[in-house]
């Protein structure tokens, strides 16, 4: 039986991508590549599929099957290759084929080094080398056997698989060969896994790895966080307003008194009052900044949480940059907070918390800041080996410590096993936390990193361009969405 139809929990690799894909919403055409038991292969394709043969399998290497495909592919598509016979959690193949980067590989940057494996180099955020003889304190990571190759690359490509097979390389050449070149070019980008699980059947113990792995899958639910496709996203505001609204003028002038003397009563506000609410503590803490965001906030095109940050958002930094100083540690913006400095000069609109790194040597001194936090009466609201977090003392806003760790000549910031067993990991490259700047935020002396573009980067993409915010599951460089829908290649 050819591998791309065993049966992994009742489902074959081919049916298993076919779901990812539809999943994530981006593909065009999928094509298999096969040879051996091809009729087998083409009565079990799932429905879109397109097969093509590789009559010569037997004497061939899976980089003329790639030649195959190639052929059949218009110059102005993107496309992505896998291996059939290698499985990925749906939420992690879908979010590289919505990645940015147009031209790049998938690598495990958490898996144990194995000297049998490929290991990937990076340099100034761009693949510079893959090769089995990579030493550990050098790896970035294992490759995850996924690539990626934009339009304007594809022809570098086609000439460079055409040359290797006129070489002699049908035989004993792999599709990823192709990474090398691309590497030498300095074209090629990383996309982490991010501990996200995949794995590769290549002998019988292989296979029941696989279904063991994809059986602990089974129970759980794909996030697909920043997709935006989700059946299940919660309903946002505007469409709450919507169905309120319709209800309201269904009601009856007697439903409408009894709300009144609620709101009189028992502080019930209307639904369109309750922004006043926040009011009170707002002017309280800043009048100026209360009503330069009030009108935002009564029109709802800003949310609670927003104007919280905005309105309070500097004092929190404020004393915890004052706490900091106490015990001699320097934070420095981080994620959300760090885009707003750079790209807007002050909090982004859309963010509803702090967000601060703390380096690993100095994340030992965390205690004595939670100390004096404390002290301020903030609230604990998480305390990890990874991460402190504070909750104001008057209102729901919190600010979030995060602890860069160094490894293997580069750093990052790993969020603690969850609920799901994740480990997330957000990779730097060194010198972009070298050295910290002060610079003047919202009033407050706070620390930047110098390297600041190179982290807003490795993080979202295309930073600099304003889009609509989304919640991140997963880590770097591949969530943001991609405009363009990608051709998939599915390699025997």
């Amino acid at each position: 039986m050819p591998k791309c139809l065993l049966p992994i929990n009742g489902r074959s690799s081919l049916d298993l991508y076919a779901s990812a894909f539809e999943r994530a919403g981006v593909i065009d055409e999928v094509i298999v590549v096969g040879g051996y038991r091809i009729n087998d292969v083409r009565n079990s394709l799932p429905a879109g599929f397109r097969l093509i043969d590789n009559p010569d399998y037997a004497t061939t290497n899976s980089l003329a099957s790639l030649a195959l495909a190639l052929q059949s592919i218009p110059a102005d598509d993107d496309i992505a290759v896998f291996n059939a016979d290698v499985i990925y959690q749906p939420d992690l193949l879908g979010r590289f084929v919505r990645s940015p980067r147009r031209t790049a590989m998938l690598i495990d940057e958490l898996r144990d080094h194995d000297p049998n494996e490929y290991q990937v180099r990076v340099v100034d955020g761009m693949i510079a080398r893959l090769s089995p003889l990579i030493p550990p304190e050098e790896s970035f990571g294992q490759d995850a056997q996924a690539f990626r190759i934009a339009p304007e690359h594809l022809p570098l490509v086609r000439d460079f698989v055409q040359q290797e097979l006129d070489g002699g390389g049908r035989t004993t050449l792999y599709s990823g060969w192709v990474l090398t070149m691309l590497a030498k070019q300095g074209l090629l980008h990383p996309v982490y896994t991010n501990g996200q699980m995949w794995s590769e059947f290549d002998t019988a113990h292989d296979y029941q790895r696989c279904v063991e792995l994809a059986t602990a899958e089974e129970g759980r639910t794909p996030f697909f966080g920043s997709y935006g496709l989700d059946d299940t996203a919660p309903v946002t505001n505007a469409d709450e307003d919507v169905v309120e609204l319709a209800q309201l003028e269904r009601r009856s002038f007697g439903s409408l008194a009894r709300r009144t003397w609620d709101a009189v009563a028992h502080g019930k506000l209307p639904w369109r009052l309750q922004w006043l609410a926040e009011l009170p503590a707002a002017l309280r803490a800043s009048p100026r900044r209360a009503l330069r965001w009030m009108m935002p906030l009564a029109t709802r095109s800003m949310t609670r949480e927003s104007f919280r940050l905005q309105v309070h958002g500097a004092r929190m930094m404020a004393d915890v940059m004052d706490a900091a100083a106490e015990v001699g540690i320097r934070p420095y913006l981080m994620w959300g907070t760090l885009l707003g400095c750079i790209r807007e000069g002050g909090f982004i609109r859309g963010d509803h918390d702090v967000d601060l790194g703390v380096a690993d040597g100095e994340f030992e001194r965390i205690p004595e800041l939670t100390a004096l936090m404390l002290a301020r009466e903030y609230t604990l609201r998480a305390e990890t080996d990874t991460k402190v977090s504070f909750i104001h003392p008057k209102v729901p806003l919190w600010i979030d410590l995060d602890r860069l760790v160094e490894s293997r000549d580069h750093f990052w910031i790993p969020d603690p096993p969850g609920q799901n067993a994740f480990r997330h990991a957000y990779w730097f490259p060194r010198p972009s936390f070298e050295t910290l700047s002060v610079r003047r935020f919202e009033g407050v002396d706070v620390f930047v990193p110098d390297g600041a573009e190179e982290i807003l980067t490795a993080i979202y993409g295309t930073w600099w361009i304003p889009q609509q915010k989304r919640h991140f599951q997963r880590g770097p460089l591949n969530l943001m969405m991609q405009e363009q829908p990608v051709g998939s290649v599915v390699e025997r």
